[in-house]
């Protein structure tokens, strides 16, 4: 709710001035693609060689215009050439979701000084307080959307990202609206 927020904005930040407001922003788009794959990173050197593994494990059409990178499954760092092949966290974003977001908090009076996938800083912040706290099981953490359920197993060789389930708030609804006639 734009307005409702803009209203908030004006509210908190009332002595401000015309100017933007400095924010360190997460977004959740729907579109936004985390797998767990196996990275060759001898093949990263290759132009799209990320990319097209993404819309090979994604069964994307195009991801001409997105943002591609390769994660470490436990410490979150970017893989790179020279770090051994293995399981990692394929990370895809459309930039048109990007720029929309950016322009959205502009009109709203939010300089974005970072924008940031918040899924990937949850993951991050359970993943450092399971290994700094010893936990010794597996942690499930669930992201419920309107349309979708995105559900993400945190276990001690990192996360893993199992099928988006096509079940989200508005199937929650129906099904209460229907059990509660």
């Amino acid at each position: 709710d734009d307005e409702a927020f803009a209203q908030w904005l004006r509210g908190a930040f009332a002595d401000r001035g015309p100017g933007y407001v400095p924010g360190y922003c997460g977004f959740h788009p729907v579109e936004r693609v985390l797998l767990r794959e196996t990275i060759n990173t001898r093949r990263m050197v290759e132009p799209n060689y990320l990319s097209q593994l993404l819309a090979e494990q994604a069964k994307l059409t195009a991801v001409n215009g997105w943002q591609v990178c390769a994660l470490h499954p436990t410490e979150g760092e970017l893989f790179t050439a020279a770090t051994p092949s293995r399981p990692g966290l394929l990370l895809g974003l459309p930039l048109a979701v990007v720029r929309d977001s950016q322009n959205r908090l502009r009109k709203l009076g939010i300089r974005p000084r970072r924008l940031e996938i918040g899924s990937v800083a949850l993951l991050g912040a359970l993943m450092r307080y399971v290994r700094e706290t010893s936990y010794p099981h597996a942690t499930v953490v669930c992201e419920i959307g309107i349309g979708q359920t995105r559900v993400y197993f945190l276990a001690k060789d990192g996360v893993h990202t199992p099928a988006t389930l096509p079940h989200g708030l508005l199937s929650i609804m129906e099904a209460a609206m229907k059990e509660l006639n």
